[in-house]
């Protein structure tokens, strides 16, 4: 065991710690996963050792070791921990100064920021994808119902769109990592085919400016990719609207 001394809470005790797995951070990547059956036996089996297919699912588990379980549930899926890892190993601070001359008098802020990078994001997407966009102020709203709307970052067209994300440098790692936009952004992601008809694509954008190696992300989402979750969402929209409806009427005294 290494000992190094910092002065407690000190600017390099801080720089040491980026990107190491530390006390409190440990349980921020370790998993909750269950280790299945399947999953044990092909561990054991990649290893020359034949579980007999009749064998019952505790005993092949308890054929694994500590050491084994630790290194399957490392190969498992990730907690938000192991990618703020990485980002904190290849993606620079957010240095509000970087931003002074872009905020035009305003305080700097993460929203701010946000916008500041919308709009480089989108000038990104033209000249990767080679295209004009219109980056103009609109929105759509569902023609079927006024009180669903959304608010397209560009359009070409309207038969396809772009949403642009800033997200902070873990995220985008992430879903660069697991090929998909991020779940949490599915609903959005489907309410632009629920609010324009005609829409036939979606460019989900995942745009930073502090990790070069990685400032880009662009996942094409098509109708027919989504088409069972417009059905569901639209359904869920208009019956939550209408609880909604009902409830303001009802305070509305």
């Amino acid at each position: 065991m290494n000992i190094i001394k910092f002065d407690k809470n000190g600017e390099e005790w801080r720089e040491f710690k980026l990107g190491k797995s530390g006390g409190s951070g440990l349980s921020a990547l370790y998993p909750s996963r269950t280790i299945t059956r399947e999953v044990a036996k092909e561990y054991i089996e990649s290893r020359g050792v034949f579980i007999d297919p009749k064998a019952k699912a505790g005993a092949v588990v308890e054929m694994l070791t500590a050491e084994d379980i630790g290194i399957i549930k490392a190969q498992g899926d990730k907690k938000d921990g192991f990618y703020k890892l990485v980002a904190e190993r290849i993606a620079r601070p957010i240095t509000p100064n970087d931003y002074e001359d872009r905020l035009g008098g305003q305080k700097f802020s993460m929203l701010l920021r946000g916008h500041i990078l919308e709009l480089e994001g989108v000038q990104a997407f033209e000249e990767r994808n080679n295209v004009k966009v219109d980056s103009g102020c609109v929105v759509w709203q569902r023609s079927d119902n006024p009180d669903s709307i959304v608010s397209p970052d560009a359009t070409i067209g309207l038969k396809e769109a772009v949403e642009v994300k800033a997200f902070d440098s873990h995220r985008i790692i992430r879903a660069y990592d697991e090929g998909h936009y991020p779940k949490e952004c599915h609903e959005q992601v489907v309410k632009y085919f629920m609010v324009n008809p005609e829409l036939e694509v979606l460019h989900f954008v995942m745009y930073t400016d502090v990790m070069p190696s990685l400032s880009y992300l662009q996942f094409d989402v098509f109708r027919a990719e989504v088409e069972e979750d417009i059905k569901e969402l639209t359904a869920f929209e208009d019956a939550i609207l209408l609880q909604v409806k009902a409830l303001a009427e009802k305070l509305a005294f």
